[in-house]
């Protein structure tokens, strides 16, 4: 049971690894997409060689979130590339939709954002305390409980 969970934008990605206390963000300026692109899978692959998880789960970009084409196909890339480098360095990849994960997970798949914190400060409170000193931590929050659907899918 050694599963990572990511969350990630197009500036931003969340990474958890629980098993191994690693609760990381990297947070990027304004820049062209790839650019931004290469620094967070780079940043990735750095994460995951230092923890080494059996299982990286990645969550899938949300279809129609967005009515801005643009922002849903670097979304897409960002994806891609993601779970790219973690298969790279030898993490078997998932990915999954927010809603699938959240049902798995909370039992409830149209939870919202203090619903999932809620439950996580609840379930696995040092988690929850690990999160909350991130600058963005419900993108930590969600990474965390991406993982620990990995870990459950695992077992």
């Amino acid at each position: 049971m050694n599963s990572a969970g990511v969350d990630y934008g197009v500036r931003r990605i969340a990474y958890a690894h629980p098993h191994v206390n690693v609760f990381e963000e990297l947070i990027l300026p304004s820049g062209d997409d790839l650019t931004n692109i290469y620094h967070m899978a780079t940043w990735l692959k750095e994460q995951i060689t230092k923890t080494r998880p059996e299982l990286t789960v990645i969550e899938q970009p949300i279809q129609g979130v967005s009515r801005n084409v643009r922002t849903g196909l670097s979304l897409g890339m960002v994806a891609g590339a993601l779970s790219y480098v973690a298969q790279d360095v030898g993490s078997k990849v998932v990915t999954i939709g927010p809603s699938s994960w959240k049902k798995a997970v909370i039992g409830n798949g149209h939870a919202d954002k203090q619903a999932v914190a809620k439950w996580l400060e609840t379930r696995h409170p040092s988690y929850y305390e690990y999160c909350l000193k991130h600058k963005k931590p419900q993108d930590i929050i969600d990474s965390t409980c991406l993982a620990l659907y990995g870990e459950a899918r695992l077992a």
